[in-house]
């Protein structure tokens, strides 16, 4: 059993926060969360516990790399992380790759690429009663709502089911559910047979992870690192974005497409992966006292 030092992943209800403490649920029966007393391992995911680092030099910690913000605070303080870290968990090629830019070269570390994961139980499309269009629209400029809205206005007989807090006025054919449990988020995940994705230079959306995990076929931008592991179960389309395309390959999914099982993207095998590269990097700071 690995005592850890971490964050408290159950303050909030956003994604960081929402994978991790899937991750450790998983991890339940080979990580110990610790609250006090010493740490096998810190691991950290956003800003926090910089003072715990610095007090506790000896003890190994592993940094999960998410999104870069051009905000001056965050940067700086990510960049003393991306450089301290004993090891480096990067959600994406694209992420590593933005680290390596905004940061600095990555040092000499152990590092490894692991997407984020998903509990979400599969349904295949030919068991979906509903040709229609999923969409997850939580407000950021980098999701842009609005090109929802420009591909629902050219495919106006395939509805849209929009989860999150989608601002622009809706079209006939869009349904605005709005915000939904987390707990509930697998029943309208099966509204539909395909994904449309919108966001633009996001490391590893979890909404793409549930909604290939779920049966859904996504649509994403080929801007980011969802494009990485879509691979063969759905499509990527250019930047900038091309709506006519984009509702042309829609059509063409919600007519003919099947969704396939993605053992690698569940929860299951990514906390492996996880935990595997947590003995990795104990055993190495072991090594080199």
């Amino acid at each position: 059993m690995i005592k850890v030092k971490t964050e408290d992943f159950n303050k909030r209800e956003i994604g960081p926060h929402i994978f991790v403490k899937q991750l450790f649920k998983e991890l339940d029966d080979r990580v110990k969360i610790i609250t006090t007393g010493d740490a096998d391992l810190i691991f950290t995911y956003t800003k926090n516990l910089d003072e715990y680092i610095q007090n506790h030099p000896k003890t190994p910690h592993v940094s999960r790399c998410g999104g870069v913000w051009d905000r001056k605070d965050w940067r700086d303080h990510m960049s003393i992380r991306y450089n301290q870290a004993d090891g480096l968990i990067f959600q994406s090629e694209f992420c590593r790759r933005e680290y390596n830019r905004v940061y600095g070269e990555l040092r000499d570390v152990p590092n490894m690429i692991i997407h984020n994961g998903s509990n979400v139980k599969f349904v295949p499309t030919e068991e979906r009663a509903y040709n229609a269009v999923v969409c997850n629209a939580q407000w950021r400029d980098t999701k842009r709502p609005e090109l929802i809205q420009e591909v629902a206005k050219l495919i106006p007989h395939i509805d849209f089911n929009i989860i999150g807090d989608y601002l622009p006025e809706p079209l006939d054919n869009m349904h605005v559910i709005g915000q939904v449990p987390r707990a509930d988020i697998h029943k309208y995940l099966r509204l539909g047979k395909v994904f449309l994705h919108t966001g633009k230079r996001d490391p590893c959306p979890n909404a793409v992870v549930e909604a290939i995990c779920s049966g859904l076929i996504p649509i994403v931008s080929s801007v980011g690192g969802a494009a990485e592991f879509v691979k063969s179960s759905g499509w990527s389309y250019g930047e900038p974005p091309n709506p006519k395309k984009i509702a042309e390959t829609i059509e063409a999914c919600v007519s003919v497409g099947r969704s396939h099982p993605r053992d690698d993207l569940g929860i299951e095998n990514v906390a492996n992966e996880y935990f595997n590269f947590f003995t990795h990097i104990i055993d190495k700071k072991c090594s080199e006292k």
